[in-house]
């Protein structure tokens, strides 16, 4: 529990959200609240989604609805806190939305979607209306960027005086690593790997190289997805004495990894803002990274990061030999980096986040008129 104190009167909040043993930044953030939670705030966490077959799928959102039912009528909550992404977890969200409001329970959604753009475009307009429909029954909504606050007010409809941007929370570690700059040079890569990601897009990029830099990088990738792929691609292109994929791993893992690292590596074509960057940057990590998402909120090309244009695989290669061949730049760009998010720490942003939960509750009060109390 964290100890931050509020002078407000406690609240109740039910969290809905993935499994905390799923891949993903959702269940990262979700963990870091729950270990972070203040004092004053009694958080209870309902899992929605598993991995599994179909029907375990099937049978976990079932449970996680009759769940949130007993405690709707019958344990206290002052707010519903909805986490959700694109695709079918956006249709729980719906369904979990209007559950709320028969409740009169007050909402606040969390907007994690990298590809909701894409996924919201995509619909036929019935069901597009469906979802704006729902979403404006919020009290809130939060976006990991103003990009995204854009988005959700002028695309979705969300009224832009209730959706708050709030930057993914890192937990930064207290001391970081002295590394020295001897080669190899080691990279990281964190995240799912696939096309999306740039997972392929980084294999070919090193494969442009020159050999005799080649020898001096060191590429680690960790995560799920497409790994039969990528090694099938390093092995192709004959890296296998420089590129090693480890699969996903764990959270301690992550960090020995970003504390054994020199640089970190996401040249993504679409995401929300990602944990994994923010983690590389609290870990002082220069970072080469595509500007799609909430990302240029955060970095600025040559000031605390390198940018490059998603799917440019030369531009990518030329980024990798900078940080390879100019100590300095990459020193620079790290110090600078872990500066940049120590504003993001958990510890402010359960503040933040406890303001938005009483903001929900403050705006259902004020403008509904209800006065249900939290025993429903």
């Amino acid at each position: 529990m964290s100890s931050v104190s509020n002078t407000s009167p406690s609240l109740y909040v039910t969290m809905l959200g993935v499994g905390l043993d799923v891949m993903g930044g959702i269940a990262s953030v979700e963990s870091l609240i729950i270990e972070h939670c203040p004092d004053d705030v009694h958080l209870t966490h309902l899992s929605t989604f598993e991995y599994g077959s179909p029907w375990h799928k099937i049978n976990v959102f079932t449970a996680s609805l009759f769940r949130l039912v007993n405690r709707l009528t019958s344990k206290p909550i002052d707010v519903i806190y909805l986490h959700f992404a694109q695709r079918g977890s956006t249709w729980r969200a719906v369904v979990f939305i209007w559950l709320c409001k028969i409740f009169q329970k007050p909402i606040v959604l969390h907007a994690h979607a990298s590809e909701f753009k894409l996924f919201f475009n995509g619909l036929p307009s019935w069901a597009q209306r469906i979802i704006t429909t729902s979403f404006r029954q919020a009290e809130r909504c939060i976006v990991l960027s103003d990009s995204w606050k854009i988005f959700y007010h002028e695309i979705v409809g969300v009224n832009r005086n209730r959706i708050s941007v709030l930057f993914n929370p890192v937990k930064i570690p207290e001391k970081v690593p002295t590394r020295n700059c001897l080669p190899p040079l080691r990279f990281v890569f964190l995240g799912r790997i696939g096309e999306r990601k740039g997972t392929f897009d980084l294999v070919n990029a090193i494969a442009r190289l020159p050999k005799d830099l080649q020898k001096q990088c060191q590429l680690t990738i960790a995560g799920d997805g497409e790994i039969e792929k990528a090694n099938e691609l390093i092995i192709e292109l004959g890296l296998t004495d420089c590129i090693q994929v480890l699969g996903w791993v764990n959270a301690e893992k992550r960090d020995e990894l970003l504390a054994d690292s020199h640089a970190f590596i996401l040249p993504s074509y679409n995401e929300g803002l990602p944990m994994a960057l923010l983690e590389a940057m609290g870990w002082e990590l220069a970072s080469i990274v595509t500007p799609v998402g909430g990302i240029p909120e955060v970095l600025t090309h040559k000031e605390n990061g390198l940018l490059v244009e998603p799917g440019n695989i030369e531009e990518l290669t030329q980024a990798i030999r900078l940080l390879l061949t100019d100590p300095n730049l990459r020193e620079n760009l790290a110090k600078k980096a872990r500066l940049s998010v120590k504003d993001l720490d958990i510890l402010g942003y359960q503040l933040r986040l406890r303001e938005t939960y009483q903001d929900a509750v403050n705006y259902q009060k004020v403008y509904t008129g209800t006065t249900k109390n939290r025993f429903g």
